[in-house]
């Protein structure tokens, strides 16, 4: 897939949002076949994130903390539940990593190291 995926992203500097610039849905997320032409469309944020961390695991979302739907910058990405997807607007920067817990002191996002293990 990584030779279908690059050609499709226009990188920059690592801590910039590395955008999408190929099929995107009306929200501006990405889109690349998994594999040939028959296989199903899949969100090219989670097909970065599956490049570089391995496989996202069951039950997890890939959240963009750039809150920029066509970014697909590792750097920029984390695994998460649906309730750290709808909060992570609310975290202020200083408060914000990949070990933020909430209020009932349950995880809301895997750190990198978690998610290959998962």
């Amino acid at each position: 897939m990584a030779e279908r995926f690059w050609p499709k992203v226009a990188v920059g500097p690592d801590n910039d949002c590395w955008e999408w610039t190929a099929c995107k849905d009306r929200e501006g997320y990405g889109f690349i076949r998994s594999g040939g032409q028959r296989d199903p469309m899949i969100r090219a944020h989670r097909a970065s994130w599956e490049m570089h961390f391995g496989k996202i695991p069951d039950g997890m979302l890939v959240i963009h903390q750039c809150d920029n739907p066509s970014c697909v910058n590792p750097n920029h990405l984390a695994v998460g539940t649906v309730v750290y997807s709808v909060t992570l607007p609310l975290i202020t920067e200083s408060t914000s990593d990949m070990s933020q817990t909430s209020s009932d002191g349950s995880r809301g996002v895997m750190s990198r190291r978690e998610a290959r293990a998962a």
